[in-house]
């Protein structure tokens, strides 16, 4: 068989809403562009909170595909990557609060789960550790005690 990629496109407005306040419309429409032209609109602050960010699907788009025969897989773009690593670190997240929670009830930290812990929080940021860091050092202490 034969290996293809496969990409459709279908055109998208972003739209951002904030909230403002202002004397008219007119005054809150330019101190808008005045915010979007300095880069500052979307700061979420709570003088001019971020109230939407998204792309919406144009209602007038037509589905089409295009496959491009390849000798193998690319590499996935950064916008794969992106939310690949997000899940992740969502994931490092909950698992912190839940080893967290355990703490709370008096079950002890145990090293091996801070360094799986790590390790996905590390996943989920793009970063490495050299093998022989500090929690590696602290695991091969401990196992010598035992």
């Amino acid at each position: 068989m034969k290996s293809y990629v496969v990409s459709y496109a279908l055109d998208y407005s972003h739209v951002v809403s904030i909230g403002l306040r202002a004397n008219t419309a007119d005054e809150a429409q330019l101190e808008a562009q005045r915010l979007f032209d300095a880069g500052d609109i979307w700061d979420d602050t709570p003088a001019c909170p971020l109230l939407f960010d998204d792309y919406v699907e144009k209602d007038d788009n037509v589905l089409e595909f295009e496959a491009i025969e390849v000798d193998g897989w690319p590499q996935p773009d950064s916008s794969v990557t992106f939310h690949k690593r997000r899940e992740i670190a969502l994931e490092a997240c909950r698992k912190l609060v839940a080893m967290l929670r355990r703490r709370q009830q008096g079950a002890p930290l145990g090293i091996d789960a801070l360094d799986d812990l790590l390790e996905l929080a590390l996943q989920g940021t793009g970063q490495s550790l050299e093998p022989e860091g500090p929690c590696h050092q602290e695991r091969i202490a401990q196992a010598g005690e035992a």
